[in-house]
């Protein structure tokens, strides 16, 4: 009988470890690493929406934004159409289109922006230009998603920092000829909701891939891919970066426009591991790459030639070359390229109508008190990095203010100038174009003359703007009629009678 209870024991033990083995098995990985590799759906998607592989300035891609259904859209479209099928049996693919139940995008919706309630918001915008790319149906309760074609370049996850309840992960986009394309930094934290089976991280944000740099000490680097598609992979794995400095290069030479060659294939392969994004590596020396070098040479504090001389090269081979920082502080007396790019999108947003050259002056910092204002924020007309990230963003709002004008002023601003001296009074004899000249100074000259104010007409401050467009303008008394007296009708003289005497 004791013989019996021991065997009767030992199976139910035996049983418990197979259950035990069993819910191990069906939880989520365990490992950090394996964690991050079953979220490499998630960060594909917002590398294909956050245009991680454009050519253009980082300014122009698409940032984070939970708030804009556009771009929310964007991604669950993504994620669903080309990583649905592959997560979940749930989830069927057809030549024409990819049918997900409401609770997998549910899911879906929660791994990348930690709400579900955003598919709400899709479904109330049945207008919009996207619409027709995911569509939700409710009588069967699931969206149809149209394929979308992947990007040519593959998702991988480089490092990660694991900090408190979150880790910090860079992800990155490699091309079929295994060249790092761009990347970006994920937020993630625990995926605990109850329904939550295919991620076991959600996506908290998206930010710069610098940010890694907060901790150096504590990064990990490493190299996951997608497990579905590692045998398509070419063998050669990506190098986290920045790359060592190569030691075989001993001799540089002045490369420039128009150079060409395995020099600066070398030069533009550095630049994009250090983050100066100079598009695909080509060998070609074209505007995008000496963008780059202007921005090496800004955070060097050097002429910004856009060349790479042989010292530059030097410096950007070294171990201690400077990683890109998307982030500057800009303040009156900066300078170069950064400077540049502010005042693009100040006067993008109608706060500036200066030529951009690149130099933080008055007028500059003006126009950068006046966002800090219409934004919500610390107005001090400097541009740190709480103004440049505002200045980014798709809702940075636009200029609802007069902004003074000078003469030798081109844009937006100029032109609503014009428009209205030449409809509104008929001073402006010249076409709408923009350019404060001549003409313009003419016609602001005239308008002040008109309201009885000196000037010549060469600045248009934001007062007189302010009457302009107000029609401000002093009414003429009538002139008094003035009864002319009559003139008095001239008497005749006496003269000498005839009379006879």
């Amino acid at each position: 009988m004791r013989r019996t209870l021991s065997i009767l024991l030992a199976c139910m033990m035996l049983l418990s470890i197979c259950v035990f083995a069993e819910g191990t098995n069906a939880a989520a990985p365990q490992t950090i690493e394996d964690k991050l590799t079953a979220t490499i759906p998630l960060l594909d998607a917002f590398a294909q929406t956050m245009n991680v592989t454009e050519d253009e300035d980082e300014a122009f891609r698409v940032l984070y934004d939970p708030a804009d259904t556009e771009f929310v859209r964007e991604v669950l479209w993504r994620l669903g159409a080309n990583w649905g099928a592959k997560l979940t049996d749930q989830v069927t693919a057809s030549a024409f289109a990819v049918q997900a139940p409401a609770a997998v995008m549910d899911d879906m919706a929660h791994a990348a922006f930690g709400d579900q309630a955003v598919l709400d918001d899709l479904k109330a915008a049945p207008d919009s230009e996207q619409a027709g790319i995911m569509d939700y149906d409710q009588a069967s309760d699931s969206w149809t998603l149209w394929p979308a074609e992947p990007a040519p370049e593959t998702t991988v996850v480089e490092a990660y920092v694991e900090q408190d309840d979150e880790v910090l992960a860079r992800f990155a986009q490699y091309g079929a000829d295994n060249v790092r394309q761009g990347g970006l930094v994920a937020v993630l934290h625990p995926n605990e909701a109850e329904d939550a089976s295919l991620f076991p991280y959600y996506v908290f944000m998206v930010l710069d891939e610098d940010v890694l740099m907060l901790a150096p000490e504590r990064t990990v680097t490493c190299s996951l891919r997608y497990p579905v598609d590692q045998a398509a992979q070419p063998a050669a794995q990506p190098t986290a970066q920045p790359t060592a400095a190569p030691t075989a290069q001993a001799e540089y030479h002045d490369l420039g426009s128009g150079s060409r060659g395995d020099e600066v294939r070398r030069l533009q392969q550095r630049l994009n591991d250090l983050g100066y994004n100079c598009g695909r590596v080509d060998g070609i020396y074209g505007s995008g790459t000496a963008r780059a070098v202007r921005y090496l040479q800004n955070a060097l504090s050097v002429n910004e030639t856009g060349k790479a001389s042989a010292s530059l090269q030097q410096v950007l081979f070294s171990n201690n070359a400077p990683k890109y920082q998307r982030y500057v502080t800009l303040s009156s007396g900066s300078s170069g390229i950064r400077v540049e790019k502010l005042q693009d999108r100040l006067r993008d947003l109608g706060y500036l109508a200066q030529p951009i050259d690149g130099s933080f002056g008055g007028r500059t910092k003006e126009a950068v008190r006046l966002f800090q204002r219409s934004a919500g924020l610390s107005v001090d007309g400097v541009a740190g990095s709480a103004t440049l990230q505002a200045l980014e963003s798709s809702k940075a709002p636009k200029c609802k203010s007069f902004i003074e004008l000078h003469k030798g002023d081109t844009g937006i601003r100029v032109e609503e100038l014009q428009r209205e001296l030449k409809s509104g009074y008929g001073l402006f004899d010249g076409n709408v174009n923009g350019s404060y000249g001549d003409k313009t100074v003419k016609a602001v000259k005239a308008f002040l003359e008109l309201i009885g104010e000196k000037g010549d007409g060469k600045v248009a401050t934001v007062e007189i703007i302010g009457r302009i467009f107000a029609h401000d303008v002093p009414t003429p008394s009538p002139t008094a009629t003035v009864t002319p007296e009559p003139t008095p009708t001239a008497m005749p003289t006496e003269g000498p009678t005839d009379e006879p005497v």
